[in-house]
């Protein structure tokens, strides 16, 4: 009898162990390392540039940005006033939670890789006043 419930035991911990390391940057494994994010604007066919790559956008877009780094867009169009808009990184509590069952080891991978953040707005919709002359 006692020799059972040592095997039980045994699987029980060894369950847990497996779970503890399965569950080690869940965020990154299902969330993914980026998202897209939909561009427009009031006029449409406006430039948009994404501040820190460089890389530049026509709206009506959609853009894939890594969920690791910090994003900002400046629209702009000729005869109207530039618009900067900040994207904000947020940490989703279910992530977090579950990573919090791997002792702190699958928060740190997913927010080295940004897989533990959403970006938000997930949807930017930008009205361009037009420049007084």
């Amino acid at each position: 009898m006692i020799a059972f419930s040592k095997q039980i035991r045994f699987v029980e911990l060894l369950t847990a162990l497996i779970m503890m390391l399965a569950l080690n940057g869940c965020g990154t494994v299902f969330g993914g390392l980026s998202q897209d994010i939909k561009l427009s604007s009031d006029p449409s066919n406006v430039q948009v540039l994404d501040v820190p790559t460089g890389i530049k956008y026509s709206t009506p877009a959609t853009v894939s940005l890594k969920k690791g780094s910090a994003h900002s867009f400046v629209f702009s169009k000729a005869g109207y006033k530039n618009e900067i808009v900040p994207l904000r990184r947020e940490a989703r509590f279910l992530w977090w939670f579950l990573d919090s069952f791997s002792l702190g080891i699958g928060n740190l991978i997913d927010a080295g890789t940004g897989g533990l953040f959403d970006i938000k707005p997930g949807q930017v919709h930008v009205v361009l006043d037009p420049v007084k002359e």
